[in-house]
């Protein structure tokens, strides 16, 4: 736990301690309690439809989707994005991983995690701006494989967002 960590959480102890009961699900309501002073850092999964079926009108959808997801990113958050294309399971890949730090230092912290939120739309983008479609998509194996990218995300809060129109 970073040093600005150890402060907050010093700081909500006090709180804590008056809220938290001496039965055994004491302990449960303090983590509760560390967890809204301090949320747990989070991963979000993005699947993007790079299909032939989609029209500009969805991208628009996706784009704005997209932006709240990463408007959402703090310090110790992460973001994939992975494309929904002809690729089964085997084949998918990652068109991006970007995680936000948390050296402790929330000022400098906050500042990379803005960037990273940028950085996300640049690369986000850059798959929707890619010349040629896929063929066809293949909806399942994308969120069969992005399952098991969270899955294996040491993160415990985990989303995943779908932009699709599902054909």
């Amino acid at each position: 736990m970073g040093l600005i960590a150890r402060r907050r959480f010093l700081i909500a102890l006090p709180a804590m301690a008056t809220t938290a009961t001496v039965h055994a699900n004491g302990l449960d309501k303090l983590r509760s309690l560390f967890d809204q002073a301090m949320p747990p850092p989070r991963v979000t999964g993005v699947l993007l439809d790079v299909s032939g079926s989609i029209l500009p009108g969805d991208l628009e959808i996706y784009r704005a989707a997209m932006l709240q997801a990463t408007a959402a990113v703090r310090r110790g958050d992460r973001i994939v994005l992975g494309e929904i294309s002809a690729r089964l399971q085997p084949q998918f890949r990652l068109a991006f991983d970007l995680r936000a730090p948390d050296t402790g230092r929330s000022r400098a912290d906050d500042v990379v995690a803005a960037g990273k939120t940028k950085e996300a739309m640049v690369l986000f983008e850059q798959v929707v701006g890619r010349e040629g479609r896929a063929s066809r998509s293949c909806i399942m194996d994308a969120v069969a494989a992005m399952g098991d990218v969270l899955m294996a995300a040491p993160e415990r809060a985990k989303s995943l967002l779908v932009l699709s129109d599902m054909m």
